[in-house]
């Protein structure tokens, strides 16, 4: 695959358009929910991995063939997001909009028994409220991780930090993590 995507860079880096359109198809559904996970509101996830697509075609020029890809697009994709919460708090903190309210998240769940579906429900949105009690970098780098099963390689890429500070922030996440969500169960 990384040899595909090489043959992909290399043509749009010569000007060709039509053979990004495979890295798009590619990483289109990986990218919206990487913001998702990051920005918490569907359209807003939507426009920032359109706008990183773009990014990413336009900043080709500047992509040294022998780095992966995905990380280097995932880098653009979490910049994007981290700016775009930085500009809403701050359009936040100016005005009194907004005010008490929570990132909505859709949960989708195929079981048709109400009453499993309701104790799914709810041991979701547990686990996700437990998830964002985390500081920032347990709860990236566990998103990216255990949603989206990045290597510990390629977090390490995007998030520009040593392989190993990933592993044992990680750990560390998951034990916190599981010591409070057994207070709740």
């Amino acid at each position: 695959m990384v040899d595909d995507e090489s043959s992909i860079i290399r043509k749009c880096q010569k000007g060709a358009t039509e053979p990004f359109k495979v890295l798009v198809d590619r990483y289109k559904e990986k990218a919206y929910f990487f913001a998702l996970s990051i920005v918490g509101n569907c359209e807003d996830a939507h426009d920032l991995s359109q706008e990183a697509f773009i990014k990413a075609y336009r900043s080709l020029k500047y992509f040294k063939i022998d780095y992966k890809f995905s990380s280097w697009f995932f880098r653009i994709l979490r910049n994007l997001c981290i700016d775009f919460l930085r500009q809403k708090k701050r359009k936040k903190e100016n005005s009194t909009e907004g005010y008490g309210e929570r990132p909505t998240r859709e949960i989708v769940d195929m079981t048709y028994s109400p009453d499993s579906f309701m104790q799914r429900d709810e041991l979701r949105m547990l686990i996700w409220e437990e998830i964002q009690k985390l500081r920032e970098e347990e709860r990236e780098i566990m998103i990216c991780k255990d949603i989206h099963g990045m290597s510990y390689e390629d977090i390490a890429a995007v998030m520009e930090i040593p392989k190993g500070t990933v592993a044992s922030t990680l750990h560390k996440a998951r034990k916190k993590l599981k010591e409070r969500l057994a207070r709740h169960l």
